[in-house]
């Protein structure tokens, strides 16, 4: 169930009879945590359900924004882009990725691990955009 507050900003897909919503997120650290060394956040990413069956998604894109505060959406006043993933999209089942952060001492690391345990997981490089 969506939260109310993002209830002006969903969009009927009538292929799928639900609700989407673009532009929301998944927290990997707030402004302020503590963040141990070799501290792990797991987050799972799909191929929109809609899009399942479409052979020519081959990927998933999902970006990382940056702001001091809690928005609710990536568009909002205050919310920055440091950068983006792109990962191969699993060909079968529900075609998700499990994306683990790895915090280091000196370097942040990404992992992308298929949901589909047949293939290997692997590292991926993040696209920072630095100004």
């Amino acid at each position: 169930m969506l939260h109310q507050k993002h209830d002006d900003k969903k969009e009927w897909d009538e292929k799928t009879q639900t609700f989407w919503l673009n532009n929301l997120f998944h927290t990997f650290v707030k402004v302020g945590e503590l963040v141990p060394v070799d501290h792990k956040v797991t987050r799972s990413f799909f191929v929109p359900r809609h899009e399942i069956e479409n052979a020519e998604i081959t990927s998933i894109v999902f970006q990382i924004f940056h702001s001091d505060f809690n928005p609710f959406f990536t568009t909002e006043k205050g919310v920055s882009k440091l950068g983006n993933c792109v990962c191969v999209a699993p060909t079968e089942g529900q075609r998700g990725i499990k994306a683990v952060m790895h915090f280091g001492d000196t370097e942040i690391r990404m992992e992308v691990i298929p949901d589909d345990e047949t293939c290997p997981s692997k590292d991926i490089t993040v696209k920072f955009s630095c100004k």
